[in-house]
Protein backbone atom coordinates (compact mmCIF):
# COMPACT_ATOMS: atom_id res chain seq x y z
CA UNK A 1 0.00 0.00 0.00
CA UNK A 2 1.22 3.49 -0.79
CA UNK A 3 0.55 6.42 1.53
CA UNK A 4 1.37 10.06 0.82
CA UNK A 5 1.84 12.51 3.68
CA UNK A 6 1.05 16.10 2.69
CA UNK A 7 2.02 19.14 4.76
CA UNK A 8 0.91 22.22 2.81
CA UNK A 9 3.11 22.03 -0.33
CA UNK A 10 5.47 19.36 1.02
CA UNK A 11 4.85 15.70 0.14
CA UNK A 12 6.42 12.35 0.98
CA UNK A 13 5.21 8.91 -0.13
CA UNK A 14 6.00 5.52 1.34
CA UNK A 15 5.14 2.01 0.22
CA UNK A 16 4.18 -0.33 3.07
CA UNK A 17 3.76 -4.09 3.17
CA UNK A 18 1.61 -5.07 6.19
CA UNK A 19 2.61 -8.72 5.85
CA UNK A 20 6.34 -8.05 5.80
CA UNK A 21 5.89 -5.05 8.12
CA UNK A 22 8.37 -3.07 6.06
CA UNK A 23 8.19 0.34 4.42
CA UNK A 24 10.26 2.18 1.86
CA UNK A 25 10.06 5.53 0.10
CA UNK A 26 8.04 5.62 -3.11
CA UNK A 27 7.93 8.00 -6.05
CA UNK A 28 4.29 7.16 -6.64
CA UNK A 29 1.43 9.02 -5.00
CA UNK A 30 -0.91 6.93 -2.90
CA UNK A 31 -3.62 7.44 -0.32
CA UNK A 32 -3.36 11.03 0.78
CA UNK A 33 -2.95 11.87 4.45
CA UNK A 34 -3.09 15.61 5.07
CA UNK A 35 -1.38 17.26 8.03
CA UNK A 36 -3.48 19.65 10.12
CA UNK A 37 -1.05 22.33 11.41
CA UNK A 38 -0.55 22.26 15.15
CA UNK A 39 -1.70 25.86 15.64
CA UNK A 40 -5.08 25.09 14.02
CA UNK A 41 -5.83 22.07 16.19
CA UNK A 42 -6.43 21.01 19.77
CA UNK A 43 -5.65 17.62 21.29
CA UNK A 44 -7.15 16.59 24.61
CA UNK A 45 -5.47 13.62 26.28
CA UNK A 46 -7.54 12.36 29.20
CA UNK A 47 -8.40 9.22 31.11
CA UNK A 48 -11.74 7.55 30.40
CA UNK A 49 -13.67 4.53 31.61
CA UNK A 50 -15.46 4.24 28.26
CA UNK A 51 -13.74 1.62 26.14
CA UNK A 52 -15.85 1.78 22.99
CA UNK A 53 -15.00 4.59 20.57
CA UNK A 54 -18.56 5.03 19.33
CA UNK A 55 -20.02 5.19 22.83
CA UNK A 56 -17.38 7.78 23.65
CA UNK A 57 -18.40 9.87 20.64
CA UNK A 58 -22.00 9.95 21.82
CA UNK A 59 -20.87 10.92 25.30
CA UNK A 60 -18.66 13.78 24.03
CA UNK A 61 -20.94 15.12 21.30
CA UNK A 62 -22.87 17.68 23.37
CA UNK A 63 -19.79 18.79 25.33
CA UNK A 64 -17.77 19.44 22.17
CA UNK A 65 -20.56 21.46 20.54
CA UNK A 66 -21.20 23.54 23.66
CA UNK A 67 -17.53 24.14 24.50
CA UNK A 68 -15.93 24.55 21.07
CA UNK A 69 -18.79 25.48 18.75
CA UNK A 70 -18.70 24.68 15.04
CA UNK A 71 -15.59 22.50 14.81
CA UNK A 72 -14.63 19.21 13.19
CA UNK A 73 -13.61 16.53 15.66
CA UNK A 74 -12.82 12.86 16.07
CA UNK A 75 -11.80 10.67 18.98
CA UNK A 76 -9.90 7.45 19.64
CA UNK A 77 -9.51 5.49 22.85
CA UNK A 78 -6.50 3.42 23.89
CA UNK A 79 -6.19 1.49 27.15
CA UNK A 80 -8.20 3.93 29.23
CA UNK A 81 -6.87 7.06 27.51
CA UNK A 82 -8.87 9.13 25.06
CA UNK A 83 -7.40 11.30 22.32
CA UNK A 84 -9.92 13.96 21.35
CA UNK A 85 -8.79 15.82 18.23
CA UNK A 86 -10.42 19.10 17.20
CA UNK A 87 -9.63 21.56 14.43
CA UNK A 88 -11.04 24.59 12.68
CA UNK A 89 -10.00 27.00 9.88
CA UNK A 90 -8.40 24.16 7.92
CA UNK A 91 -9.83 23.49 4.47
CA UNK A 92 -10.24 19.73 4.19
CA UNK A 93 -9.26 18.57 0.67
CA UNK A 94 -11.85 16.47 -1.13
CA UNK A 95 -9.33 13.76 -2.01
CA UNK A 96 -8.17 13.02 1.54
CA UNK A 97 -7.87 9.43 2.72
CA UNK A 98 -7.21 10.56 6.29
CA UNK A 99 -6.29 13.66 8.26
CA UNK A 100 -3.54 13.77 10.85
CA UNK A 101 -2.83 16.28 13.59
CA UNK A 102 0.72 17.54 13.18
CA UNK A 103 1.30 16.57 16.81
CA UNK A 104 0.95 12.89 15.90
CA UNK A 105 2.86 13.29 12.63
CA UNK A 106 5.89 14.64 14.49
CA UNK A 107 5.65 11.99 17.21
CA UNK A 108 5.83 9.24 14.58
CA UNK A 109 9.22 10.51 13.39
CA UNK A 110 10.64 9.27 16.69
CA UNK A 111 9.28 5.77 15.99
CA UNK A 112 10.79 5.85 12.49
CA UNK A 113 14.17 6.46 14.14
CA UNK A 114 13.78 3.53 16.51
CA UNK A 115 12.78 5.52 19.59
CA UNK A 116 9.62 5.10 21.67
CA UNK A 117 10.53 7.86 24.13
CA UNK A 118 11.71 11.39 23.53
CA UNK A 119 10.84 14.94 22.59
CA UNK A 120 10.30 16.50 19.18
CA UNK A 121 10.96 20.21 18.86
CA UNK A 122 9.74 21.51 15.50
CA UNK A 123 10.77 25.09 14.75
CA UNK A 124 8.98 26.52 11.74
CA UNK A 125 8.72 30.00 10.30
CA UNK A 126 5.63 31.03 12.29
CA UNK A 127 5.36 28.54 15.14
CA UNK A 128 7.27 26.12 17.33
CA UNK A 129 5.72 22.78 18.33
CA UNK A 130 6.83 20.71 21.31
CA UNK A 131 5.74 17.06 21.44
CA UNK A 132 6.64 14.67 24.25
CA UNK A 133 6.34 10.91 23.69
CA UNK A 134 6.52 8.00 26.15
CA UNK A 135 6.21 4.35 25.12
CA UNK A 136 5.28 5.47 21.62
CA UNK A 137 2.33 7.57 22.83
CA UNK A 138 1.89 11.34 22.88
CA UNK A 139 1.73 12.42 26.53
CA UNK A 140 2.21 16.18 26.25
CA UNK A 141 2.50 18.95 23.69
CA UNK A 142 2.69 22.72 23.39
CA UNK A 143 2.40 25.11 20.45
CA UNK A 144 4.03 28.54 20.57
CA UNK A 145 3.26 31.09 17.84
CA UNK A 146 6.90 32.10 17.52
CA UNK A 147 9.36 30.78 14.97
CA UNK A 148 11.88 31.96 12.41
CA UNK A 149 9.86 35.08 11.54
CA UNK A 150 9.80 36.07 15.21
CA UNK A 151 13.60 35.81 15.38
CA UNK A 152 13.89 38.01 12.27
CA UNK A 153 11.63 40.62 13.90
CA UNK A 154 13.69 40.74 17.10
CA UNK A 155 16.97 41.06 15.18
CA UNK A 156 15.47 43.71 12.87
CA UNK A 157 14.21 45.84 15.76
CA UNK A 158 17.38 45.43 17.84
CA UNK A 159 19.80 46.45 15.09
CA UNK A 160 17.56 48.89 13.19
CA UNK A 161 17.73 46.89 9.95
CA UNK A 162 14.99 45.60 7.66
CA UNK A 163 13.74 42.03 8.01
CA UNK A 164 15.50 40.85 4.88
CA UNK A 165 18.85 41.92 6.31
CA UNK A 166 17.89 40.44 9.68
CA UNK A 167 17.19 37.09 8.07
CA UNK A 168 20.55 37.11 6.30
CA UNK A 169 22.32 37.93 9.56
CA UNK A 170 20.45 35.10 11.31
CA UNK A 171 21.48 32.60 8.62
CA UNK A 172 25.10 33.76 8.60
CA UNK A 173 25.81 33.93 12.33
CA UNK A 174 23.18 31.70 13.89
CA UNK A 175 23.04 31.62 17.69
CA UNK A 176 26.55 33.09 17.93
CA UNK A 177 24.81 36.45 17.46
CA UNK A 178 23.58 37.64 20.84
CA UNK A 179 20.19 38.88 19.59
CA UNK A 180 19.51 35.72 17.60
CA UNK A 181 20.40 33.63 20.64
CA UNK A 182 18.16 35.72 22.91
CA UNK A 183 15.22 35.32 20.52
CA UNK A 184 15.71 31.55 20.31
CA UNK A 185 15.97 31.25 24.10
CA UNK A 186 12.79 33.30 24.45
CA UNK A 187 10.98 30.80 22.21
CA UNK A 188 12.31 27.88 24.25
CA UNK A 189 11.23 29.53 27.51
CA UNK A 190 7.74 30.09 26.06
CA UNK A 191 7.33 26.33 25.66
CA UNK A 192 7.09 26.00 29.42
CA UNK A 193 8.84 22.62 29.64
CA UNK A 194 12.27 21.85 31.06
CA UNK A 195 14.40 20.55 28.21
CA UNK A 196 17.52 19.80 30.24
CA UNK A 197 18.64 16.20 30.06
CA UNK A 198 15.94 15.23 27.56
CA UNK A 199 16.75 13.58 24.22
CA UNK A 200 15.44 15.96 21.59
CA UNK A 201 14.73 15.43 17.91
CA UNK A 202 15.23 18.81 16.26
CA UNK A 203 12.82 19.40 13.39
CA UNK A 204 11.66 22.14 11.03
CA UNK A 205 13.60 24.69 9.00
CA UNK A 206 14.46 26.71 12.10
CA UNK A 207 16.41 23.77 13.51
CA UNK A 208 19.04 24.29 10.79
CA UNK A 209 20.18 27.53 12.43
CA UNK A 210 23.93 27.49 13.03
CA UNK A 211 24.82 26.43 16.57
CA UNK A 212 21.25 25.32 17.41
CA UNK A 213 22.44 21.93 18.67
CA UNK A 214 24.64 23.60 21.29
CA UNK A 215 21.57 24.85 23.18
CA UNK A 216 20.55 21.32 24.22
CA UNK A 217 22.09 18.44 26.17
CA UNK A 218 21.08 15.58 23.85
CA UNK A 219 20.14 16.18 20.21
CA UNK A 220 19.57 13.95 17.20
CA UNK A 221 18.15 14.33 13.70
CA UNK A 222 15.81 12.31 11.51
CA UNK A 223 17.94 10.01 9.34
CA UNK A 224 15.26 9.63 6.66
CA UNK A 225 14.56 13.14 5.33
CA UNK A 226 15.28 16.85 5.68
CA UNK A 227 13.92 18.48 8.87
CA UNK A 228 11.45 20.62 6.87
CA UNK A 229 9.76 17.44 5.65
CA UNK A 230 9.26 15.75 9.03
CA UNK A 231 5.55 16.51 9.35
CA UNK A 232 4.75 15.14 5.89
CA UNK A 233 7.01 12.14 6.55
CA UNK A 234 5.33 11.38 9.86
CA UNK A 235 1.87 11.61 8.29
CA UNK A 236 2.83 9.09 5.60
CA UNK A 237 3.60 6.60 8.40
CA UNK A 238 0.16 6.89 10.03
CA UNK A 239 -0.79 3.32 9.14
CA UNK A 240 2.69 1.92 9.69
CA UNK A 241 3.09 2.93 13.34
CA UNK A 242 -0.47 2.66 14.59
CA UNK A 243 -0.86 5.02 17.52
CA UNK A 244 -4.62 5.47 17.97
CA UNK A 245 -4.43 8.91 16.43
CA UNK A 246 -7.86 10.09 15.15
CA UNK A 247 -8.06 9.98 11.36
CA UNK A 248 -11.34 11.84 10.66
CA UNK A 249 -12.27 9.13 8.17
CA UNK A 250 -15.95 8.54 7.61
CA UNK A 251 -15.61 4.90 8.61
CA UNK A 252 -14.51 6.05 12.02
CA UNK A 253 -17.39 8.46 12.47
CA UNK A 254 -20.58 6.66 11.50
CA UNK A 255 -21.35 3.50 13.50
CA UNK A 256 -24.46 2.89 11.40
CA UNK A 257 -22.24 2.29 8.35
CA UNK A 258 -19.96 -0.29 9.97
CA UNK A 259 -21.26 -3.18 7.88
CA UNK A 260 -20.86 -1.38 4.59
CA UNK A 261 -17.49 0.12 5.50
CA UNK A 262 -16.20 -3.24 6.75
CA UNK A 263 -16.18 -4.31 3.12
CA UNK A 264 -14.99 -1.01 1.63
CA UNK A 265 -12.15 -0.46 4.12
CA UNK A 266 -10.85 -3.94 3.47
CA UNK A 267 -11.79 -5.76 6.66
CA UNK A 268 -14.30 -7.95 4.87
CA UNK A 269 -12.86 -7.82 1.36
CA UNK A 270 -9.25 -8.29 2.41
CA UNK A 271 -9.75 -11.24 4.70
CA UNK A 272 -12.35 -13.01 2.58
CA UNK A 273 -9.98 -12.92 -0.39
CA UNK A 274 -6.91 -13.82 1.66
CA UNK A 275 -8.71 -16.81 3.18
CA UNK A 276 -9.66 -17.96 -0.31
CA UNK A 277 -6.28 -17.53 -1.96
CA UNK A 278 -3.84 -18.23 0.85
CA UNK A 279 -4.40 -21.98 0.94
CA UNK A 280 -3.52 -22.25 -2.74
CA UNK A 281 -0.77 -19.72 -3.22
CA UNK A 282 0.84 -18.95 0.15
CA UNK A 283 2.93 -20.93 2.61
CA UNK A 284 1.86 -22.00 6.10
CA UNK A 285 3.70 -19.20 7.93
CA UNK A 286 1.99 -16.52 5.84
CA UNK A 287 -1.40 -18.10 6.54
CA UNK A 288 -0.72 -17.90 10.29
CA UNK A 289 0.29 -14.26 9.93
CA UNK A 290 -2.90 -13.54 8.01
CA UNK A 291 -5.08 -15.21 10.61
CA UNK A 292 -3.42 -13.25 13.41
CA UNK A 293 -3.91 -10.05 11.41
CA UNK A 294 -7.55 -11.03 10.80
CA UNK A 295 -8.29 -11.25 14.50
CA UNK A 296 -6.46 -8.02 15.32
CA UNK A 297 -8.29 -5.96 12.69
CA UNK A 298 -11.64 -7.59 13.49
CA UNK A 299 -11.32 -6.70 17.19
CA UNK A 300 -10.43 -3.10 16.33
CA UNK A 301 -13.50 -2.75 14.10
CA UNK A 302 -15.92 -4.73 16.27
CA UNK A 303 -14.64 -4.48 19.88
CA UNK A 304 -17.86 -5.92 21.30
CA UNK A 305 -17.80 -9.11 19.19
CA UNK A 306 -15.63 -12.15 20.01
CA UNK A 307 -13.18 -13.06 17.22
CA UNK A 308 -14.06 -16.74 17.11
CA UNK A 309 -14.18 -17.45 13.37
CA UNK A 310 -13.24 -14.23 11.63
CA UNK A 311 -13.80 -15.50 8.11
CA UNK A 312 -17.36 -16.68 8.84
CA UNK A 313 -18.21 -13.64 10.95
CA UNK A 314 -17.06 -11.12 8.36
CA UNK A 315 -18.68 -13.06 5.55
CA UNK A 316 -21.98 -12.85 7.43
CA UNK A 317 -21.73 -9.06 7.60
CA UNK A 318 -21.67 -8.70 3.81
CA UNK A 319 -24.94 -8.30 1.95
CA UNK A 320 -25.88 -10.70 -0.86
CA UNK A 321 -25.22 -8.19 -3.61
CA UNK A 322 -21.81 -7.23 -2.24
CA UNK A 323 -20.86 -10.90 -1.81
CA UNK A 324 -21.82 -11.61 -5.41
CA UNK A 325 -19.72 -8.71 -6.74
CA UNK A 326 -16.74 -9.76 -4.68
CA UNK A 327 -17.05 -13.42 -5.66
CA UNK A 328 -16.95 -12.48 -9.35
CA UNK A 329 -13.75 -10.54 -8.80
CA UNK A 330 -12.21 -13.40 -6.84
CA UNK A 331 -12.96 -15.72 -9.76
CA UNK A 332 -11.18 -13.34 -12.14
CA UNK A 333 -8.27 -13.09 -9.75
CA UNK A 334 -7.80 -16.85 -9.47
CA UNK A 335 -7.76 -17.11 -13.25
CA UNK A 336 -4.81 -14.71 -13.35
CA UNK A 337 -2.70 -15.95 -10.43
CA UNK A 338 0.00 -18.59 -10.94
CA UNK A 339 1.97 -20.83 -8.61
CA UNK A 340 5.19 -19.35 -7.24
CA UNK A 341 3.56 -15.98 -6.60
CA UNK A 342 4.18 -14.22 -3.28
CA UNK A 343 1.28 -11.94 -2.32
CA UNK A 344 2.09 -8.83 -0.26
CA UNK A 345 -1.32 -7.20 -0.02
CA UNK A 346 -4.89 -7.51 -1.25
CA UNK A 347 -7.45 -4.74 -0.88
CA UNK A 348 -10.99 -4.19 -2.03
CA UNK A 349 -12.29 -0.63 -2.22
CA UNK A 350 -14.69 1.32 -4.42
CA UNK A 351 -15.44 -1.77 -6.49
CA UNK A 352 -11.79 -2.47 -7.31
CA UNK A 353 -9.79 -5.50 -6.24
CA UNK A 354 -6.08 -4.68 -6.07
CA UNK A 355 -3.40 -7.33 -5.53
CA UNK A 356 0.30 -6.60 -5.02
CA UNK A 357 3.02 -9.20 -4.89
CA UNK A 358 6.22 -10.64 -6.31
CA UNK A 359 7.19 -13.40 -8.74
CA UNK A 360 9.69 -14.17 -11.51
CA UNK A 361 9.41 -12.11 -14.69
CA UNK A 362 7.87 -14.84 -16.91
CA UNK A 363 5.16 -15.60 -14.35
CA UNK A 364 4.31 -11.92 -13.96
CA UNK A 365 3.88 -11.48 -17.72
CA UNK A 366 1.29 -14.26 -17.79
CA UNK A 367 -0.85 -12.42 -15.22
CA UNK A 368 -1.21 -9.21 -17.31
CA UNK A 369 -0.37 -6.83 -14.42
CA UNK A 370 -1.31 -3.17 -14.27
CA UNK A 371 2.25 -2.23 -13.30
CA UNK A 372 5.58 -3.93 -12.59
CA UNK A 373 8.91 -3.04 -10.95
CA UNK A 374 12.11 -5.08 -10.91
CA UNK A 375 13.73 -5.72 -7.52
CA UNK A 376 17.46 -5.97 -6.70
CA UNK A 377 16.91 -9.70 -6.01
CA UNK A 378 15.95 -10.34 -9.64
CA UNK A 379 12.26 -10.76 -8.94
CA UNK A 380 9.48 -8.53 -10.26
CA UNK A 381 6.96 -6.74 -8.06
CA UNK A 382 3.53 -6.43 -9.65
CA UNK A 383 0.11 -4.88 -9.16
CA UNK A 384 -3.04 -6.45 -10.54
CA UNK A 385 -6.28 -4.47 -10.62
CA UNK A 386 -9.68 -6.07 -11.25
CA UNK A 387 -12.59 -3.68 -11.70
Amino acid sequence: MIYTGIDNTKKISISYSPLRKEWEFSRREGRKIYVIPSHLSLLRIESTDIKNKYSLRKYLDLEVREKYGDVIWDVEVDEGTMYLAIFRDFDTPEDFFALDLEIFSLARVLRANGKKDGVVLDIGSRKTTYVEVAEGKVVNYRVVLKGGDYIDGIVSESYGIDKGEAEELKKEKGVSDVKVREAVEDILNSIGHNLKGKEILLSGGGSLLKGMDSLFDKVFRNDHCEPQLNSAFGASLKYVYKDKSPSFRKSGLEPSELRKMALVSGIAGLFLILSYTASTFLGGKIIKDIKALEKKEFKEAFPNLPAVSVYSQVKGLISGKERFMLTKKIEKLTEKLRRGVVIYSIEYAEGRLIVRGEADENTVKLMEPKSIKKTPKGKVEFEIEIK
